[in-house]
């Protein structure tokens, strides 16, 4: 059944008539919700015993050197040339467990303290400048019954994330769960208000299913891992296994293993998270504004020329002038031939995708919306509209963007360089 188009003042002036997260069905299949619900209960069974398999692990290897100390301490009273030797040998294995103990130990402490991360990643933009953002932005949070974020920020490439952020201000003051949304000026510029919205839609999703305060745990598991993993990698000496020693190639192998495994259930996890975003998102704006979206968002995956850091790079290594690199990157889209466009949308439709990936794969997210019945949001104006001074805003962001890349091709011509008179 066709239903009328639904205007974005509706969303933004009207009340919802229901308060909370809106009830979606994310698994179509049966079952799926359940082998999902598994999955997140197996992902958060290896997080929790992560820390006594790594204390267990510790204290195994201190109580096993300990004992085969005392014995050849007392097998040194009747045999004292073949002992002393071999208590020689067992101390410096002992010193040897003490170090691997204590960077065991060590790669805990990011489970333990908070990570102070200032938000960053872009242009802070003040909401009494963009009260049309703000007010969309709050009716939206409204809408799903979470908090509003209380940073904006504006990068210049084509991302959008949710984070709740533990950081010292100005002041030095800590502030714990700083809500911060990014948004990227490549989306903003060629995507009109009703895709747009969905965007923020997806990300503010994330914020009220807790999904924000998931991610931070996992960030924090993940830093704790990595911690662990390059303590026992030794890359860079380029040691091999035997030299290296047989204590610390198991541990390495071990927590990589471990830390593989736990990728892998996470990945699974992001992608169920995705999918009920996507389809929150699709009973606010309506699917087919959900499917625009997806659509523009994945071709520069495909086309790379559409895409900011493909100019950027251009402009740099020509050393060329530009006013405004967002004009070229909306004329590059709007110019982009029907038959390269649609090309590039069966080849990310076909895309296999991987079981490492923590985006599902575009065809799944569309199917995923197929039984989504939802008004569509009606705004086909431009979603710069929403701003206040878009024009200076680009203005401003092509100065810092070919500021930052000549200054990186400048660093890699003069490593290139280094290296060729090396070679």
């Amino acid at each position: 059944m066709h239903r009328p188009p639904l205007p974005v003042e509706s969303l933004v002036n009207a009340e919802s008539p229901t308060t909370g997260v809106p009830k979606v069905r994310v698994a179509r299949r049966r079952g799926d919700d359940l082998r999902y619900r598994m999955n997140r209960a197996a992902l958060h069974a290896i997080m929790l015993s992560y820390v006594p398999l790594i204390l267990v692990s510790v204290i195994g290897m201190i109580y096993g050197a300990c004992v085969g100390t005392a014995y050849l301490w007392e097998y040194r009273a009747s045999h004292p040339f073949i002992a002393g030797r071999l208590l020689l040998f067992m101390i410096a294995v002992d010193f040897f467990v003490l170090i691997a103990g204590f960077f065991l130990l060590f790669g805990l402490l990011p489970l333990f303290f908070r990570t102070l991360s200032p938000p960053s990643g872009g242009k802070p933009l003040h909401p009494q400048h963009h009260p049309r953002l703000v007010a969309l932005v709050e009716r939206i949070a409204k809408r799903l019954g979470t908090r509003p974020p209380e940073t904006y920020l504006l990068s210049p490439f084509d991302k959008a994330a949710i984070a709740d952020l533990d950081y010292h201000d100005e002041s030095g003051h800590l502030t714990r769960n700083h809500r911060t949304l990014l948004l990227g000026a490549a989306f903003v510029v060629h995507t009109n208000i009703n895709e747009f919205t969905t965007i923020l839609c997806h990300e503010l999703a994330h914020a009220a299913t807790g999904d924000t305060r998931m991610t931070k745990l996992t960030i924090r598991f993940f830093q704790s891992l990595a911690t662990q993993v390059s303590f026992h990698a030794d890359d860079e000496s380029g040691d091999s296994d035997q030299e290296r020693g047989w204590l610390t190639v198991l541990m390495y192998w071990l927590l990589y293993g471990y830390l593989h495994l736990f990728a892998l259930f996470y990945c699974v996890d992001s992608r169920y998270r995705e999918l009920r975003a996507d389809r929150i998102a699709a009973e606010i704006c309506g699917p087919q504004n959900v499917r625009d979206a997806l659509i523009k968002t994945h071709l520069v995956g495909f086309l790379p020329q559409l895409s900011i850091e493909k100019l950027l790079t251009e402009y740099s290594e020509s050393d060329r002038d530009i006013d405004n690199v967002y004009a070229e990157h909306r004329r590059r889209w709007h110019e982009l031939p029907p038959s390269e466009r649609e090309q590039a949308e069966n080849a990310m439709f076909l895309d296999a995708g991987s079981i490492w990936d923590a985006h599902p794969r575009l065809a799944d997210r569309i199917r995923n919306l197929a039984d989504v019945e939802a008004k569509e949001l009606s705004a086909d104006r431009p979603a710069t509209d929403l701003f206040t001074g878009w024009q200076a805003i680009e203005a401003d962001m092509t100065n810092e963007l070919i500021a930052f890349g000549r200054a990186m091709h400048e660093v890699y011509l003069k490593a290139l360089e280094r290296y060729s008179r090396l070679g």
